[in-house]
């Protein structure tokens, strides 16, 4: 009680309390720093002892008020805390003690988000705290950054139950994203997220781009420099009953020894990893109407433009119209 009614400053309270940390009376020591922070909530030596302290006893929530007051009172330790603070997501318990804090007017919020979703060695328990119920979400530059890396973790982790739970909450997203080949989208520069939206990816050697055809539809064009292979395009379907998808080779320009193929993969269920794939499409007839279909009973697919560069000093180039997706009543031919 004496201590409480002393004349000191917190920062005189915070030493007292660490002697007594170092002669090994805990509780005494925390005595001394709770007093310090009746002083003043704005001492961040204090609350970050106080917060450490919490954490170490696994009394998640106060350990949390006290992050929280360092952030307001001192935004440029966000630094030095967000790394921390974000650990507190993979586990049951944090999630529910950080739940009160994700407000979409939280000022610390978005750049938490953007730590974790780039510290987190998975992305999936970030996910599920996105998609809680009474979740709201800021909606910013640095939270849109944010959500672009969990979204494409959560693909890359086959957690595609947390992506299709979390995606329609995103701003910036659209729910129907996932429903379709989404090609006005992409000529409007609507958002979304990859992959649920095109991912062209950011290689200089492969990717591609929407383009007009006639100016009354949205096409697609693929590009694969000399020497290389992999996906030029990319995206996540939802299937309702079972797709084929419908194009036409509109255009094309392609080295000796090049190729292209659609590649439909099954993703995040117990068919996961089941795929078809269409016929060569540097050996089709262009402006002939083709089709293949994606793997039957299988409520997201991935599906891929896999393009090889073949052998030359260009890239190999084609441009594919009259995309589609058509319900189909039982597998067909290619």
């Amino acid at each position: 009680q004496s201590l409480l009614n002393a004349p000191l400053t917190p920062r005189g309270l915070w030493l007292i309390g660490l002697g007594r940390e170092a002669g090994g009376d805990q509780s005494g020591a925390r005595d001394a720093l709770k007093a310090a922070e009746k002083l003043s909530r704005r001492e961040g030596a204090v609350q970050m002892w106080l917060a450490s302290d919490a954490l170490k006893r696994s009394d998640v929530s106060p350990g949390l008020r006290h992050f929280d007051i360092i952030l307001r009172t001192n935004p440029k330790a966000a630094q030095e805390i967000l790394p921390r603070l974000s650990m507190a997501v993979l586990a049951p318990e944090g999630r529910a003690a950080l739940k009160p804090y994700m407000r979409a007017d939280n000022p610390w919020m978005s750049h938490f988000l953007l730590v974790a979703a780039d510290r987190l060695p998975r992305a999936e328990p970030l996910g599920i705290l996105l998609s809680e119920r009474g979740v709201s979400l800021p909606d910013t530059p640095m939270a849109r950054r944010a959500y672009s890396v969990i979204v494409g973790r959560l693909a890359e982790e086959n957690s595609y139950d947390v992506f299709r739970r979390v995606y329609p909450r995103l701003p910036g997203a659209e729910a129907a994203s996932m429903k379709g080949l989404g090609l006005q989208q992409l000529a409007t520069s609507g958002g979304g997220y990859a992959p649920a939206i095109w991912d062209f990816g950011t290689s200089s050697d492969r990717g591609g781009a929407p383009v007009s055809l006639d100016g009354k539809s949205i096409g697609l064009e693929f590009f694969a420099s000399p020497g290389t292979v992999g996906a030029a395009g990319s995206k996540l379907l939802e299937q309702s009953g079972n797709l084929a998808l419908h194009w036409t080779v509109v255009d094309r320009t392609i080295n000796q020894d090049a190729s292209a193929r659609w590649i439909a993969t099954c993703v995040g269920t117990e068919r996961a990893g089941a795929s078809t794939s269409s016929n060569d499409l540097t050996r089709l007839t262009v402006g002939k109407a083709l089709q293949f279909r994606l793997p039957a009973n299988c409520p997201v697919v991935r599906l891929d433009f896999r393009f090889a560069g073949g052998t030359g000093r260009q890239p190999s180039n084609i441009v594919i119209g009259g995309l589609s997706l058509v319900p189909m009543e039982r597998p067909s031919g290619r």
